[in-house]
């Protein structure tokens, strides 16, 4: 691949568009002819097995590290709005 490809998926992407490329180069290396006689069929089983298992703890692990999204405060400088029956309203939908 070229180094602008490189570069437009990492900065598109991010660390994770990053992590996927790698992880794309390893898979594509891995599968080649060579490297798959050299190591034989249980060794490349087990490899896959423990690049799967990376991806999967790496997700779980992400998930779980992200703040939750559903408790956001309320910003101070709201919209306030005054109705005619004196009732009021301060910016956060909930009546």
């Amino acid at each position: 691949m070229d180094i602008e490809v490189i570069k437009s998926f990492t900065r598109t992407g991010g660390a994770v568009g990053f992590s996927c490329l790698i992880i794309y180069f390893i898979v594509e290396n891995l599968f080649k002819e060579p490297i798959y006689q050299f190591l034989g069929n249980e060794k490349v089983f087990i490899l896959l097995l423990v690049i799967l298992g990376v991806i999967v703890t790496a997700i779980i692990l992400s998930k779980g590290s992200k703040p939750d999204s559903s408790a956001s405060n309320t910003p101070s400088n709201a919209p306030t709005v005054n109705y005619k029956d004196s009732s009021t309203h301060n910016g956060d939908n909930r009546f």
